[in-house]
């Protein structure tokens, strides 16, 4: 808009705005001449007016442009846009979602479907990449991760090996300063460049004080106590450090004072092989030197010595020869001694034995008792002499074995029981429960020691009582100590006698001068083998005057020493008691044992089969079926077997049943092992020494190989008065001889005699036996009492011994069990060791097998029977005519059973259809029955009327 201006003021050309109207005005000009101005103006309202009418017709028809064209644009938007919006939408919804799976799906015929298909081809070829760019992604992922965590662990193991280096380092270096050691290193010409700690000290110069200057005027001085130049030798090793890589030099320190330093040197060189160092290592042989130098003296005075020294070995050598022929000459006189000894106490003892045998007078046989005692005095001190002298001359080791404390005690109980009882006194023991069950050690030599010690207190106890008490001391895993205590109650033990007890051939001074018998040697042997065993003894007293004999001894332990494991392979255990039963079963399967069960005795007499080796079996019998049946115990003691009861823990047996071992149930299982163990080794006792001699000897010829005639005459009428046929040869020689022109059964040989000893005589038999064959038993018969004598006597060849001088009993004993191992075989008698054929009235074939053609046991069970036989047929007749059935019942079994096992072949089937018929009491016939009754007494005395005949030494009862 143009402002209002006055015309004065109007511009000469341009627009102004005047007066209401608008003016434009111009110049007018003729040839460059202006010659007036045009002056030209429309009224503003009028302009106005036309210009509003221009716009508003300009706007109506824009409007209605705009309405059509926005009409056709909605038209065309609408085939158009729409496609396009809906493939803008999926691809914003792509982008937002990384979903490439979306698809635009439009049909292809327009120009915008055709984009659309290729942004979906487009779509797909991208998820593809992407899809593979993924799985590639992830794979340089996980390596990234992998190189990643390989990286930490390579920084890790880094920072670690840095820390143990910088550790190492900061060890290192503490080491090397404070090493007991001198350590520096030098340059070529000798100037120190490193110094530790200790060398400081040791040359007793300040921290860094030696740094930079030369070994040379410090620690080396120019030149040693032998004039020798030094600093010559410290520029000799920089030069040449192989000539001196180990030297020994004077040094010196800060005070003045020399030492003598051991150095080892080594050069350290550059890249181009230049020494740029010596390492040097420096200890102190200062001391050294100066023992080298007392070494040297003492040299000379150990030579000086040692010149004394042969002279006084060569004196030693003589009196050692000297020694050992003494010793020899003691062991050869112990020896002769024993045997010169040992044969006349033989015929002494020998001829007090057959005397004994002959003599009925009371008076007579004191005196023959008397000697007896003596005589057998005399060898027990020889026996004492024998065992210290062995001791002493070191011929006793020890001989460790497994053994069981507890049995090696009660071992001891029974052997001095007997004689404790003759004396009124109670013999017993006493034994810690934690005793390890088994131990190694030598059994042997505590049992000797605790013989010993008992004997003695029976000896010198008058009334009260022995015990042994065992306990542990100390115990672990691998070993235990083990205290035994022998208390009395006897005369006690003066304190002045107290340590002189267990000197030889010693006894403590005894009340009133009472001198007891023995030699004093016993405590002696006792306290030597307690130290060869490597324990100790000793006596105290206890209370109530008391005396306590002591000895500790260390036993190693087993391994397992859990519990005892029973030898027995067979267990018979006779009851009706499942609870029994299942218990028994669950140990004998533990220990591998075999159980037969038995419901009641007479299934137990009736299927019984009679083993070989009696030492492996146990019969265990319930109280229960004992009470039902009590003569089931006498028929199972007819084999030999022994018995364990087995009573309920409420129930106490009667003393009256005569088993020995009796153990109430339910009953702990160690303690059962532990009883099976004892009867194992005490049946085998009785085994050896129970042998029964042969049922005739007198067809058993005994060849008696002996030079000394009281020895033969007392050795055979020992053998004849017992029924053996024996022959007597006086040398080895005419030995031999015998043999090869008659037959006999067992030699007892004399170990020493002329021409041809037994040993010499014993070895030509086994010689011609192994080219022959066959196998005479020899027994030795020797003097020597030395264990390594009867050892050799057994080795070669020999079967048994026995040492002189020789008990009638053991001889006896001997002989029967030598026989029995043998099998001899015996020539059959006529009358009743030929087998007879099966008849109708005994079947004695059957009957030899069930007792394994053992002819003495056969008689002891026919003798068995006719003891009890009448007394069975008493007591069926009264319950018969009493009628008491059930009781009748029982007997007729019982006579079954017994004639049974002794083939009864015709007396059987009538006492089995008797026993059938009385089983129902409500129906019996009392005719039938007396009548069948009486059939059996009949058969039964025909029988032992045939047995009568057939053994003349059993008469019948009936």
């Amino acid at each position: 808009l143009l402002e209002e201006t006055e015309v004065s003021n109007l511009p000469r050309e341009g627009f102004y705005y005047g007066k209401g109207k608008i003016w434009y005005s111009i110049p007018l000009r003729t040839n460059s001449q202006n010659f007036g101005i045009l002056y030209l103006y429309i009224s503003s309202n009028s302009l106005y007016s036309i210009l509003w009418n221009k716009i508003l017709l300009t706007t109506i028809l824009s409007l209605l442009s705009l309405t059509g064209i926005f009409i056709l644009l909605r038209m065309v938007l609408s085939l158009l846009i729409g496609p396009i919006e809906q493939i803008v939408k999926n691809l914003d919804l792509v982008l937002t979602t990384r979903n490439f799976s979306i698809r635009n799906n439009l049909r292809p015929e327009s120009e915008i479907g055709q984009l659309g298909l290729h942004i979906d081809i487009l779509l797909d070829e991208i998820d593809r990449k992407l899809t593979e760019l993924s799985s590639v992604q992830n794979s340089l992922q996980n390596q990234v991760l992998i190189q990643q965590m390989d990286l930490e662990k390579e920084i890790l193991k880094r920072k670690e090996a840095e820390d143990f280096l910088h550790k190492e380092e900061l060890r290192y270096e503490e080491l090397v300063q404070n090493v007991n050691s001198i350590i520096l290193r030098m340059a070529p010409d000798g100037t120190i460049i490193f110094i530790n700690r200790f060398a400081e000290q040791f040359f007793m110069y300040e921290p860094g004080e030696l740094i930079g200057k030369n070994v040379v005027g410090t620690i080396v001085p120019f030149t040693d106590s032998n004039q020798k130049n030094l600093l010559e030798m410290i520029l000799d090793i920089g030069k040449n450090p192989d000539k001196y890589i180990n030297n020994e030099n004077e040094n010196i320190k800060k005070n003045g004072e020399r030492v003598w330093i051991s150095w080892s040197n080594k050069a350290l060189y550059d890249e181009e092989g230049n020494i740029t160092e010596i390492l040097c290592v420096g200890n102190d042989l200062t001391e050294h030197r100066r023992m080298e130098q007392e070494i040297t003296r003492a040299k000379e005075i150990l030579e000086q010595k040692n010149k004394e020294l042969l002279e006084a070995i060569e004196q030693t050598n003589r009196l050692a020869m000297k020694a050992e022929i003494a010793s020899k000459y003691k062991s050869s006189f112990l020896a002769n001694m024993s045997h010169e000894i040992r044969t006349p106490l033989n015929g002494i003892i020998g001829a007090l034995h057959l005397i004994k045998e002959t003599i009925q007078e009371e008076k007579s046989l004191q005196f023959i008792n008397m000697a007896l005692s003596n005589a057998e005095s005399l060898l027990s001190l020889l026996n004492d002499l024998l065992d210290l002298s062995k001791i002493e001359a070191g011929n006793v080791s020890v001989q460790n074995k497994v053994f069981y404390p507890r049995q090696v005690v009660e071992d001891v109980i029974q052997m001095f029981w007997q004689r404790a009882h003759d004396k009124n006194l109670e013999l017993g023991c006493l034994l810690s429960r934690d005793i390890p069950l088994q131990v190694i050690g030598d059994s042997d030599k505590v049992k000797q020691v605790l013989i010993n010690l008992v004997g003695n207190a029976i000896k010198f106890t008058e009334k009260g009582e022995i015990c042994i008490e065992v306990q542990v001391v100390k115990q672990n895993i691998d070993n235990a100590i083990l205290r035994f205590e022998v208390t009395d109650t006897g005369i006690g033990i003066p304190d002045t006698e107290i340590d002189r007890i267990f000197e030889a051939f010693g006894q403590a001074n005894r009340p009133e001068g009472k001198k007891y018998e023995g030699t004093g040697l016993g405590l002696t042997i006792s306290k030597q083998l307690v130290e060869l065993m490597k324990g100790e003894i000793g006596v105290k007293k206890g209370t109530d005057g008391k005396t306590v004999f002591w000895f500790e001894i260390k036993f190693s332990l087993l391994k397992d020493n859990g519990e005892f494991v029973p030898i027995q392979k067979v267990l018979y255990l006779i009851t009706n008691n499942r609870s029994l039963i299942k218990t028994i079963e669950e140990y004998v399967l533990s220990w591998g044992i075999r159980l037969v069960v038995f419901k009641s005795g007479e299934e137990f007499l009736n299927n019984f089969k009679r083993e070989k080796d009696k030492k492996e079996i146990v019969v265990l019998l319930d109280i229960k079926i004992y009470y039902d049946n009590p003569d089931i115990l006498p028929m199972i003691s007819q084999y030999n077997l022994p018995v364990i009861l087995l009573y309920p823990e409420k129930v106490s047996p009667s003393k009256e049943i005569d088993i020995k071992f009796k153990i109430p149930y339910p009953t702990d299982k160690n303690e059962f092992a532990y009883i099976l163990t004892v009867i194992a080794n005490e049946f085998q006792d009785i085994k050896e020494e129970g042998i029964p001699s042969p049922i005739h000897p007198d067809k058993i010829r005994i060849l008696l190989a002996e030079d000394n005639h009281i020895n033969q005459m007392v050795i055979k009428e020992f053998l004849t008065r017992r029924g053996y046929q024996v022959e007597i040869a006086q040398s080895g020689r005419e030995v031999l001889e015998k043999i090869q022109k008659e037959r006999y059964h067992l030699i007892l040989m004399d170990v020493e005699m002329p021409d041809m000893d037994g040993i010499q005589t014993t070895k030509k038999i086994r010689e011609i036996e192994s080219k022959n064959g066959g196998h005479i038993p020899i027994i030795a018969l020797t003097a020597y009492a030395f264990e390594d004598k009867k050892n050799y006597c057994l080795e070669i060849g020999m079967d048994n011994y026995l040492t002189k001088p020789i008990h009638p009993e053991k001889l006896i004993k001997t002989v029967a069990k030598i026989l029995a191992q043998s099998d001899v075989n015996i020539p059959p008698s006529k009358d009743s060791n030929s087998p007879i054929p099966n008849s109708s009235i005994f079947d004695e074939t059957a009957v030899l097998n069930r007792v394994d053609n053992d002819r003495s046991l056969l008689l002891s069970l026919i003798k068995i029977f006719f003891e009890n036989i009448p007394m069975y047929l008493q007591q069926a007749r009264t319950q018969l005519e009493n009628r008491d059935f059930e009781g009748f019942h029982k007997t007729i079994h019982t006579i079954k059973g017994s004639t049974s096992n002794l083939g009864a072949v015709k007396v059987v089937p009538i006492a089995k259809e008797i026993e059938e018929a009385v089983m129902d009491t409500t129906h019996i016939d009392i005719d039938y029955m007396e009548n069948r009754f009486e059939e059996l007494i009949g058969a039964l005395e025909e029988f032992m009327e045939f047995l009568e005949e057939r053994y003349p030494d059993i008469e019948p009862s009936i």
